[in-house]
């Protein structure tokens, strides 16, 4: 007969040992400046380029169709496509990327 003793690890656990806290601390560090931070950057910028639309910005939608914004509302934008054929739009369909890369381009051809 064979007899097996088994032996209590010592300690309190998973986070007394310190480095297992390091990595834990490293493991949020880059969590955050990797993945939260740029969201929540992008997030501001986009918030900030619906605050300064204004009427004749030229923007694009999120299915690809250019327009000059007409009249801004709550929550809906009113675009001309083409020669005064307006078109309405929610806010969150226009695509802030392309609108800015198309504002950028407009500023750079003016100088």
């Amino acid at each position: 007969m064979q007899v097996i003793f088994l032996q209590a690890a010592s300690g309190g656990g998973f986070f007394s040992d310190p480095l297992n806290m390091v990595l834990i601390s490293a493991t949020m560090f880059v969590l955050y400046f990797f993945m939260l931070r740029p969201n929540q950057r992008k997030a501001k910028e986009g918030k900030e380029f619906f605050e300064n639309l204004a009427k004749g910005d030229k923007v694009i939608t999120a299915g690809g169709i250019h327009g000059k914004v007409l009249k801004i509302n709550e929550s809906t934008i009113e675009i001309e496509i083409s020669n005064n054929n307006p078109m309405t739009v929610e806010k969150n369909f226009i695509s802030t990327e392309l609108s800015m890369a198309l504002k950028k381009a407009s500023t750079e051809e003016k100088k």
